[in-house]
């Protein structure tokens, strides 16, 4: 079996976790389905961490959140040198969700409703991570190439501050003024979701890559 092509899928809603499952199955990946994130965990413990797979999570579960099992993931990564791409999945996204989950080491962050096109090319990105080891920054940044120092500094403090008005108060700027920039910024860069964004500004280094406090 082609272990670079192991998905674990982890969603306390059954229904969604066999569709998500099916989906994956029908494009040739293994499928291991887990009801929870201290479930997925308690197998992950018993497994060999060289295996690679990659994780296909919900955010918001009983017990362990998707966040919460990033942290956990890369405490053990920190013991066992491997790490395993996880893609965060959810209906309730914002921006210091977001954050936090790419500073935790997520490799995708998803909204719901999921477009499965766009969720098989995320689990093919992530598959394809495992095999060539190498980083994705050079890609990021080239997205953001043509945002001018201004709005550069506009993206750093939303993802920062997370909000239009948040972002005026603190670069002294209008709402509106700040509207028009966030518009030119997703138009140059391409992204389609805030959440996009987020994870293209720090997989391009334009905020600190490094975890910050946990959002409550």
């Amino acid at each position: 079996m082609d272990t670079t092509k192991t998905v674990h899928v982890i969603d306390d809603d059954d229904l969604l976790c066999e569709s998500v499952a099916r989906l994956l199955a029908l494009n040739g990946y293994s499928v291991h389905q887990h009801s929870s994130a201290d479930a997925f965990l308690a197998f992950q413990a018993q497994c060999d961490p060289a295996t690679p797979a990659i994780v296909v999570s919900d955010v918001r579960m009983p017990g362990c959140s998707g966040v919460g099992l990033l942290k956990e993931l890369r405490r053990r990564a920190a013991g066992n040198g491997r790490t395993l791409p996880v893609i965060l999945v959810t209906g309730h996204a914002s921006v210091p969700l977001a954050v936090e989950a790419m500073r935790d080491g997520a490799a995708h962050f998803l909204e719901k409703p999921v477009d499965p096109d766009l969720l098989l090319a995320t689990v093919r990105a992530a598959c394809e991570s495992l095999v060539q080891e190498r980083p994705h920054d050079d890609a990021a940044q080239a997205r953001l190439k043509d945002l001018t120092p201004r709005e550069r500094q506009v993206l750093a403090a939303f993802v920062a501050r997370g909000s239009n008005k948040a972002v005026a108060n603190a670069l002294r700027m209008s709402p509106r003024t700040v509207e028009v920039h966030r518009t030119r910024i997703f138009r140059k860069s391409g992204a389609t979701s805030v959440t996009e964004l987020v994870r293209i500004a720090i997989e391009a280094g334009v905020v600190d890559p490094l975890p910050g406090p946990a959002h409550q």
